[in-house]
């Protein structure tokens, strides 16, 4: 399969990149990025490792930087859009921007376009929903023709196995309060949920958040604030059932002052793992894309 995968480019956007990212694992060069994603390439930070601090929000933890530079076909865009070449197009931020929208729509019928649509609010672009297959992160009711999506993990970002060495019951970065938002690289700051029993999290501009699947992704158990009232189909993959009976272990051990029962933790935490594994890395986030259009379009 050919994917052309057009997106804004110029500036992060959790939604987009972590499905481009699991599109590349899953298609390799067959997926093209235009204009090319340059925050999520190796490359462009080999001369100054400390310069993905400066792309946006999350100090370019988790999704950039991560690609090598293989070689990738970006000529001729508008003639191969014209002759069919790719078979889906994917705008992997229509919210954000749409471009050459017009000349896709004229020379490809909707089955073959796809718009993910990323944003925090919970509105859809109704212009859009018909002309293609959408998909939107912030779905806060079903939807005729919309289909759920969600943030995701790369999976070289998963550790093995649960860490042990546990020092703190909750971990410092708690996004109630800036002021412990104190990493400045990425190491340290998977390393401090590594060692936590439970990692605060919570909805801010949107319930999804990149931030639940780095707790998930370290070994450490989401204390998700709120989770109960989470729409359905909103972070519809995560899973909502285990975390929220979860929490009464966490504030069990907050009262007590105490950490949790360890071998039960351990059990727990390591279902989880594999969880995340299965179901929350940006491979299975492209796969899901993929399966959905096959199976509305079938």
């Amino acid at each position: 399969m050919k994917v052309l995968y057009l997106s804004y480019a110029e500036y992060p956007d959790y939604q987009a990149d972590s499905l481009f990212l699991g599109l590349r694992e899953l298609l390799g060069e067959n997926v093209v990025d235009y204009p090319k994603i340059k925050v999520l390439y190796k490359n462009t930070f080999a001369g100054n490792p400390d310069s993905k601090k400066d792309i946006g929000w999350g100090m370019g933890f988790t999704l950039y930087g991560l690609l090598d530079d293989i070689e990738v076909d970006r000529s001729d865009i508008q003639e191969k859009i014209k002759n069919r070449f790719f078979d889906l197009v994917i705008y992997g931020g229509s919210y954000r921007a749409t471009p050459l929208l017009l000349h896709v729509l004229r020379w490809y019928p909707k089955e073959q376009i796809v718009f993910i649509d990323g944003d925090d609010s919970s509105k859809v672009q109704k212009e859009l929903v018909f002309r293609g297959i959408y998909f939107k992160r912030e779905m806060h009711e079903s939807i005729p023709n919309v289909y759920p999506i969600s943030f995701a993990i790369p999976p070289s970002c998963i550790v093995d196995d649960v860490p042990m060495q546990k020092e703190r019951l909750f971990s410092i970065c708690d996004p109630r309060d800036r002021k412990t938002y104190i990493y400045d690289n990425q190491e340290d700051y998977y390393h401090g949920y590594q060692e936590a029993f439970f990692g605060v999290t919570m909805k801010k501009a949107g319930w999804d958040a990149l931030r639940h699947y780095e707790i998930l992704a370290n070994g450490c158990i989401p204390f998700f604030i709120d989770l109960q009232s989470c729409p359905l189909h909103t972070c519809w993959n995560l899973p909502k059932y285990e975390l929220t009976a979860i929490k009464q272990m966490a504030l069990q051990s907050k009262t007590k002052r105490k950490p949790p029962n360890v071998q039960q933790y351990v059990t727990i935490c390591s279902h989880l793992l594999e969880y995340t594994r299965n179901h929350l890395t940006t491979t299975v986030l492209g796969k899901h894309v993929l399966d959905t259009v096959k199976r509305v379009t079938r």
